[in-house]
């Protein structure tokens, strides 16, 4: 996401990003469900940049994703 954002030139402040998971009861326990938040400071005129930024890494670039979704739904929402 961050190198996306700088080929963007989308000027950011700053990226955090926190996850939640829940996990099946029964062994072996796997991810059931993920939820990704994105806490992105950036100028308002760059928040589409954001989602674009997001989606890409999700759904292109990101390989532990592609591998995770197979399994289980992603959910996530931006700040």
């Amino acid at each position: 996401m961050v190198s996306i954002l700088d080929k963007m030139k989308a000027p950011y402040e700053s990226i955090r990003i926190e996850t939640e998971a829940a996990m099946t009861h029964e062994h072996p326990k796997v991810f059931e469900e993920i939820h990704i938040t994105y806490f992105v400071k950036i100028p308002v005129a760059y928040e589409d940049k954001v989602k674009r930024s997001v989606e890409l890494s999700l759904e292109k670039y990101c390989g532990v994703a592609a591998m995770l979704r197979k399994h289980c739904p992603i959910h996530q929402s931006n700040y």
